[in-house]
């Protein structure tokens, strides 16, 4: 009988899915976190009143509220990867509309686009953390990936700061998510599945278990 193979540790876990999962989600809330203080500002700037630019600031919520049901059909029918990486483009797509927007219905769209993209990407990278990461890690798993949202979030808004003071412009932030955005979808697309490199780790380590064994 072979001994076990060696156990996978924290830090191997931590290592495989920050690619794939961890960075992703620290660039998508980085970018979000940059935009969010500067949509009611932009909202005025487009003829909104107070009410108007706190509606518009809502749409956000909403799109996030409204995306959670396609969100979870798409997550059944193509797979995390595929809508996360959906999700990321689609959301390319509200920034696009938000730095061109020439009316206010049409910025308020893009708002509401980039909370259906962003429900869809929370639920997608959700769902993929549960599948795949190892039983004895997945609550400091799933705990670290809620830490690294709210890490962006925490941050964007600073970074936003910055970005105004470099340029004087809004709009600034909003390509600066848009750039995160790009990376996010990168990586998604190109980073290789945990689940393929945890497959690796065990097989050289039953390798090593039975070289070991026969000296």
């Amino acid at each position: 009988m072979s001994d076990p193979p060696a156990p996978i540790r924290a830090r191997d876990v931590l290592w495989r899915f920050g690619p794939m999962v961890y960075l992703p989600t620290v660039l998508f809330a980085l970018g979000e976190g940059a935009v969010i203080p500067l949509i009611p500002v932009i909202a005025a700037q487009l003829g909104a009143d107070v009410a108007g630019a706190a509606l518009v600031a809502s749409a956000l919520v909403v799109g996030q509220l409204a995306g959670n049901l396609p969100a979870g059909w798409a997550v059944a029918r193509f797979g995390e990867r595929i809508t996360m990486a959906v999700a990321g483009t689609l959301a390319l797509l509200g920034v696009a509309g938000m730095i061109v927007a020439p009316v206010l219905g049409v910025f308020a769209a893009s708002v509401l686009l980039i909370g259906v993209c962003a429900a869809a990407f929370g639920l997608a990278r959700h769902s993929f953390m549960t599948t795949r990461v190892p039983l004895s890690f997945r609550s400091r798993g799933m705990s670290l990936l809620g830490g690294t949202f709210r890490l962006g979030m925490f941050v964007g808004p600073f970074v936003a700061a910055a970005l105004l003071a470099a340029f004087g412009d809004e709009h600034a932030a909003i390509w600066f998510f848009g750039v995160c955005l790009l990376a996010t979808v990168l990586l998604v697309v190109f980073a290789a599945d945990p689940e393929q490199l945890f497959s690796a780790v065990e097989t050289d380590a039953e390798s090593d278990a039975a070289a070991e064994k026969t000296r």
